[in-house]
């Protein structure tokens, strides 16, 4: 039985005085609750069966934006308290992996076979530094991202280990570094086209004594709402109104992007929006019914997240000089659209001597991204074309 209306509101009120940005917390409780459930729910997409399981990556300078410690909260005081859930912490390695998947779990007296994982990872790059056994690991999860009724995998010793129900979470957290250190290749292999990014500018605000809501929400309520949700199971089912809502907006025409890997992207965002909306109906009901604006609140969802993707992308395999363009450019975003030339020198005189940062801004003024204003002495950088 339920206790409170909606989980992710509930969740939202109780973490409401924690540091990190709010859309961190929102993209926890929607990556705890993707976890719950595996592959209990899910909706029939014709040729295959669509389960509403997320790959998330929170973006972000370490310790500014408090990112791993909004993940940390979710998943061990409340998501671990899910019975039979496999959850993987561990560095990141193929064998085990697989070994977390192919064990067997008691519940309730009642033994439960399925090779599903929540895969956590608050310091990303100490569970897939990069190496060559990172990329089998982001291969293996990119073809498994949809699930797999059953997987075949060939172990060191020669012997083939057979794995059914298969289906992958994935939350992690990662400073912009990281993404530097993968290669083209793995962003074309197709894994971070899978990849919800999420970043934010600043903190919400800074709390000296944090403390849980534990007046307005309980802790253990939030913990037996979702074993409640956990324990749902069945196809999920969309209301004519919500079909020919998404029929609309699916067959709209997608705005080609220069960069194959945001368009990639792009292309997987129907699928990704009705596991959004699925998550936002389990979050309040239990009739696993999907409602028109379930789907309405998802697309605005994903427009909040859509413009970072090629932002995150950017770090991949370019060039320093890019590298530095999209930081210079997101220091400026994040000082409400404008910065001193002076601030700018400033802020990146760990990294860039003045005569590089000069390189940096003209090459931002000629693609028009930034513009600037003299007054007197000063020097302005703004966002945007010059007017």
């Amino acid at each position: 039985m339920r206790k409170l209306p909606d989980f992710i509101k509930a969740y939202m009120t109780h973490t409401e005085d924690q540091e990190a940005p709010e859309i961190f917390h929102f993209w926890t409780a929607l990556g705890i609750l993707a976890a719950a459930v595996r592959r209990n729910l899910w909706i029939d997409r014709g040729y295959y069966k669509l389960f509403p399981n997320l790959y998330v990556i929170f973006v972000a300078e370490s310790g500014k934006l408090r990112k791993s410690t909004a993940q940390e909260y979710g998943v061990d005081q409340i998501l671990r308290e899910i019975p039979g859930l496999k959850i993987y912490t561990e560095r990141m390695t193929m064998e085990g992996i697989i070994d977390q998947m192919d064990r067997v779990n008691i519940v309730n007296g009642k033994m439960q076979r399925d090779a599903c994982v929540f895969i956590f990872a608050p310091e990303l790059v100490m569970l897939l530094p990069g190496d060559e056994i990172s990329r089998k690991v982001m291969a293996f999860m990119t073809s498994t991202y949809m699930g797999k009724d059953k997987y075949g995998y060939l172990t060191k010793g020669g012997d083939e280990l057979k794995l059914e129900n298969v289906l992958v979470n994935f939350l992690g957290a990662t400073a912009p570094d990281w993404l530097e250190t993968l290669s083209e290749d793995v962003a074309k292999g197709g894994f971070l086209a899978r990849i919800v990014f999420v970043t934010a500018a600043k903190r919400r605000k800074a709390i000296a004594w944090p403390e849980p809501q534990r007046t307005k929400v309980q802790i253990n309520e939030l913990v037996g709402d979702l074993q409640h949700i956990s324990s749902l199971n069945g196809e999920m089912k969309p209301t004519p109104e919500f079909r020919k809502t998404f029929a609309d907006w699916y067959e709209r025409d997608v705005p080609q992007h220069d960069d194959p890997r945001v368009q990639g992207f792009r292309e997987r965002q129907h699928d990704l929006a009705i596991r959004i909306a699925m998550l936002l109906s389990i979050a309040k009901a239990d009739d696993l019914v999907l409602q028109e604006e379930e789907f309405h609140l998802a697309v605005s969802i994903l427009k909040d997240i859509e413009d970072f993707v090629p932002q995150a992308l950017s770090h991949i395999a370019t060039s320093q000089h890019s590298r530095d363009s999209e930081r210079v450019l997101g220091q400026i975003k994040r000082k409400a659209g404008k910065m001193t030339y002076t601030e700018i020198l400033r802020a990146n005189s760990w990294k860039l001597s003045s005569q590089e940062v000069q390189e940096v801004l003209k090459s931002l003024e000629d693609r028009q991204e930034i513009h600037f204003v003299r007054q007197g002495r000063t020097l302005t950088y703004v966002l945007g074309p010059k007017p």
